[in-house]
C-alpha cells in the first residue's frame, strides 16, 4: 500500500495504468486514498526517482501540480503531455523488409501486427478499403464505386486527424514498389496524454488495391494493457463509416 493520495495523483498514476505500469485498488468507500502496487515501471522513470531522491510515486505526483494536502485539485489538461517518456525511435524493426512485410511482434504483450502468426495473440486481420462480397449485407461500399489507393490514404489521414484521445504524429510517408507493384507506407506515432508514452503505428497500402496492413506497438514497458489493439479497432470502426472492413475477425 502506498500513501494517500489526492485526486490529481490517482489521475495520473491512471495514466500509468494505461500502459500496464501501474496498477491501483480504490477503497471502497470511494474516497481518493488509492493503493499504489509498484508494477513493471520503466528504467526511465526509476531513474528519474531515484536522481529526485523520492519514490516513483511521488514523481508522478508532482508532474500533476499536486500540493500532496487533501482537497487538491490541480489537474493539468487531459490533452497535454507533462512528462515524454518517449524512449528511442525503433528504427531497426520500423519499416518494410523487401519493400513489403511489416514487422512481426515481440514476446511481450504489447504490440499487435498483421504480420503475427494467425494463431498469436499479437495477431490482427489485414483491412481492405474495397470490400468484394459484403457490400449488400452490411452496407459497406455502397455505391459499388471501387476506391483507388490514393482515396483510401485520404480515408486513413482524415480518420487520424479526427482521432481523439493520443495526439498522432504522422512521421513518414513514402510510395513502395516491389514485384507485385506500387503501394504505399505510412508511420505514425501516438503521443499518450500527461505521460508521454509513444506508441508506433504503421500502416501498408499493399499493391493488390484493397488490402492495408499495419503494426502498432508500445516503445516502453512490457504490457500495454491491450492499448494498441484498443486504439487500431477504434480507427477500424471510424473507417468503416467510409466503406472499409476487417478481412476476418478482430
Amino acid at each position: 500500500a502506498g500513501p494517500e493520495l489526492t485526486r490529481p495523483h490517482a489521475m495520473a498514476l491512471n495514466a500509468f495504468a494505461s500502459h500496464g505500469q501501474w496498477r491501483m485498488t480504490v477503497a471502497e468507500d470511494g474516497a481518493a486514498r488509492p493503493s499504489i502496487e509498484r508494477r513493471q515501471a520503466p528504467a526511465v522513470v526509476r531513474t528519474a526517482a531515484a536522481a529526485a531522491g523520492v519514490a516513483a510515486a511521488s514523481v508522478v505526483a508532482v508532474v500533476c501540480g499536486a500540493s500532496g494536502s487533501p482537497g487538491s485539485e490541480v489537474v493539468p489538461p487531459a490533452e497535454a503531455s507533462v512528462f515524454h517518456f518517449r524512449g528511442e525511435r525503433p528504427t531497426k524493426i520500423l519499416g518494410l523488409t523487401a519493400d513489403r512485410y511489416l514487422s512481426v511482434c515481440p514476446s511481450t504483450p504489447n504490440c499487435v501486427s498483421t504480420s503475427a502468426d494467425a494463431y498469436s495473440s499479437a495477431y490482427v486481420p489485414p483491412w481492405t478499403y474495397n470490400p468484394e462480397v459484403v457490400d449488400a449485407v452490411e452496407g459497406a461500399n455502397p455505391t459499388g464505386k471501387k476506391k483507388t489507393m490514393e482515396e483510401a490514404i485520404g480515408d486513413l489521414k482524415e480518420v487520424l486527424a479526427a482521432y481523439k484521445g493520443e495526439a498522432p504524429t504522422l512521421i513518414s510517408e513514402r510510395a513502395v514498389k516491389n514485384q507485385f507493384g506500387e503501394g504505399y507506407y505510412m508511420y505514425v506515432e501516438f503521443e499518450t496524454p500527461l505521460m508521454g508514452f509513444v506508441d508506433d503505428t504503421e500502416f501498408f497500402f499493399e499493391p493488390d488495391g484493397k488490402t492495408v496492413s499495419y503494426r502498432s506497438a508500445s516503445r516502453l514497458g512490457q504490457d500495454d494493457q491491450n492499448a494498441n489493439r484498443k486504439r487500431i479497432k477504434s480507427l477500424r470502426v471510424a473507417l468503416q463509416e467510409r466503406g472499409w472492413k476487417s478481412v476476418g475477425f478482430q
